[in-house]
């Protein structure tokens, strides 16, 4: 029993050297991780064990005509390549970090890896051993993690900001109400108690739109928008719409006029169509010069209903675009008839619109800016008809 444990196994330190090799190469063969001895100095592939193949997709002799940088993801090699150059210099014995592989297929593949170098009796590097821990389900699972922690900031931010942006809209118009009660109280002239009268009476009503349109939106976005969609003929439709605006127009010389092609029909609820319609329309006021043109154009065919609300004189800058539906955004000193208005009017439009099963969209350039927007002119089209 000389040199051997109770169970008869033989401590490695009087183990055969035959013996010792024997049993690292079963356990390189059969080892659950990745295994790779690679040449020192050229860094090719000498021996690899079937999980490593596995991982990769390529078979052992395939990798043997491969170098490890053939196989690592080349984003990586910035951050190896100088814990490489450590372990040649023998600074540092071995070496571990999370890097890519890339699998025959070109898929990445995340591992925990660990490198060391084999040494002879003089120092002289003969081998590099690579251990291979395949992380790829942890890394998915912190990506996804992390996604959904970068979602979470993003809408707590948005919250913040729509919370903060709200109390200021809030605020302002009752500021200005506070302020024309107290000098209706300190006033005893006719003309400036009429005056302090009307601005009451204007912000009253901006703090009521302002209120309405956000109740408005949060019932469109949490799916509470009833809606009674029916056939409409916009022939009919329109011209009862645009005719309150005909003073304003006239007053402003603006030249406000509807083109609409014979038998256009739509598919949608007539309330929520109506204030789309009249929001437009309204916004094209606000934003047009004198003397300058405001067109609604309607046609339906195909089963779809095109709605255009087109007005000159004035473009929107390109980095504006994508921001027009945003909620409380407001192009910069371009209302030019100081009009005012929620800044929710355009967000509500296009939840009513997407509601109703439709889409909108905004061009500007050549000195003019069109709002599209495109809904079923038909029963069979509309999402409401669909069982």
């Amino acid at each position: 029993m000389d040199g051997l444990h109770g169970n008869g196994a033989a401590p490695d330190a009087v183990m055969p050297p035959r013996r010792r090799l024997g049993r690292f190469k079963s356990f390189f063969e059969h080892a659950p991780i990745g295994m790779a001895v690679a040449h020192g100095e050229n860094h090719r592939f000498v021996e690899v064990n079937a999980s490593f193949c596995r991982m990769l997709g390529y078979t052992a002799a395939e990798l043997r005509r491969l170098t490890c940088f053939d196989v690592s993801h080349p984003e990586d090699l910035p951050l190896e390549m100088p814990l490489i150059a450590d372990l040649m210099a023998g600074v540092t014995p071995t070496y571990q970090l999370e890097k890519r592989f890339l699998t025959r297929s070109g898929v990445p593949l995340w591992s925990n890896f660990t490198a060391t170098l084999v040494r002879d009796e003089d120092g002289r590097i003969l081998y590099a051993l690579g251990m291979v821990e395949d992380i790829s389900e942890r890394k998915r699972t912190q990506e996804i993690v992390e996604a959904q922690m970068a979602q979470l900031q993003f809408l707590n931010r948005v919250k913040d900001d729509f919370l903060s942006t709200v109390s200021h809209e809030l605020r302002t118009p009752l500021a200005n109400m506070r302020l024309a009660i107290r000098m209706l109280h300190e006033s005893d002239q006719p003309e400036k108690l009429a005056q302090y009268l009307e601005i009451l009476s204007r912000e009253c009503r901006r703090e009521t739109d302002l209120i309405n349109d956000l109740l408005d939106l949060q019932r469109i976005e949490a799916g509470r928008c009833d809606t009674a969609p029916e056939l409409l003929d916009l022939a009919e439709l329109l011209p009862r719409l645009l005719e309150p605006f005909a003073p304003l127009t006239e007053q402003r010389r603006q030249d406000l006029s509807l083109h609409i092609k014979p038998g256009t029909l739509v598919f949608a609820d007539r309330r929520s169509l109506e204030r789309i319609v009249v929001e437009l329309v309204n916004n094209a006021c606000k934003y047009t010069p004198a003397e300058e043109q405001i067109a609604v154009h309607a046609e339906s065919g195909e089963g779809i209903c095109t709605l255009t609300v087109c007005n000159t004189g004035v473009e929107v800058p390109p980095e504006a675009l994508p921001l027009l539906f945003d909620k409380f955004y407001r192009l910069p000193a371009t209302d030019l008839w100081q009009s005012g208005g929620t800044g929710l009017g355009l967000a509500l439009i296009r939840r009513l619109v997407e509601n109703l099963g439709g889409s909108i969209a905004v061009e500007s350039s050549r000195g003019a800016t069109v709002f599209c927007v495109r809904l079923p002119s038909s029963r069979l089209l509309h999402p409401a008809a669909i069982p």
